[in-house]
């Protein structure tokens, strides 16, 4: 597959990134893929906005918004975001809970490069130092965020409400989901700890969501080489999919 975009690799995990960026998570590119041009996506976790940039590139008229709280990772948004000119593309700094407010970001000693801290990396989290399997990790350094609830983000800030939402936050989508509303949401992506969030399935149910869809049906689903507690699920309406 030709990208129609292209980023600025500063760091050996941005270029792991790319270079995986078809093979590590292919439910997700075919998830974006079956997007409308003009519908509302909401990057949760984007790191340095690679699915943001992707989605812009299929989606000219889609409004785009890549939440991330990690500086070095967030300035790669915008960086890569203007280098691209996706105008579409909504940078946001900080982080979603089930709270608005202040929090500190810890930031593990791994992403640590020469220079500083890496772009790409990820691990970080609001709250405490802890990972998405429950252990503590040594911290390099921390800061304040800001932190919403999605519902108080979208209203406060009158922006679009979200047709798909992708949470790629390594240990707070419990949290991130308390503090959203999914009247107008058509699908969502969530990457799922299975042993933290046992119930996430039914609650989705609940909602109106399913997760017999395709996308969850492909041969080539990273979870078939994951084998472990935490996959991406992609739940969609009942009636969608």
């Amino acid at each position: 597959m030709k990208y129609k975009f292209n980023i600025g690799m500063d760091s050996e995990i941005e270029k792991y990134r790319i270079a995986t960026f078809e093979s590590k998570e292919p439910e997700t590119l075919r998830w974006i893929e079956s997007f409308q041009d003009g519908d509302v996506f909401y990057d949760v976790g984007a790191n340095i906005g690679l699915y943001s940039l992707f989605a812009a590139s299929l989606y000219p008229n889609s409004i785009i918004y890549a939440i991330e709280p990690m500086i070095t990772n967030f300035l790669k948004i915008v960086f890569n975001r203007d280098r691209n000119k996706f105008e579409n593309i909504n940078p946001i700094y900080g982080a979603l809970g089930n709270h608005t407010g202040l929090e500190k970001l810890y930031i593990p000693k791994l992403t640590f490069l020469r220079q500083g801290v890496m772009p790409g990396a990820s691990g970080s989290q609001i709250g405490k130092p802890e990972n998405e399997i429950g252990s503590e990790y040594e911290v390099l350094t921390t800061h304040i965020v800001p932190c919403w609830r999605l519902i108080d983000l979208v209203y406060d800030f009158f922006l679009y409400r979200p047709q798909h939402i992708k949470i790629d936050v390594d240990g707070q989508e419990k949290e991130i989901l308390e503090g959203c509303s999914f009247s107008d949401v058509k699908s969502m992506l969530i990457e799922w700890n299975k042993k933290n969030n046992p119930d996430l399935i039914s609650k989705m149910e609940k909602e109106g969501f399913t997760i017999n869809n395709e996308f969850n049906r492909l041969e080539n689903h990273s979870k078939n080489r994951q084998n472990g507690e935490i996959e991406n699920v992609i739940f969609t309406r009942e009636n969608c999919g």
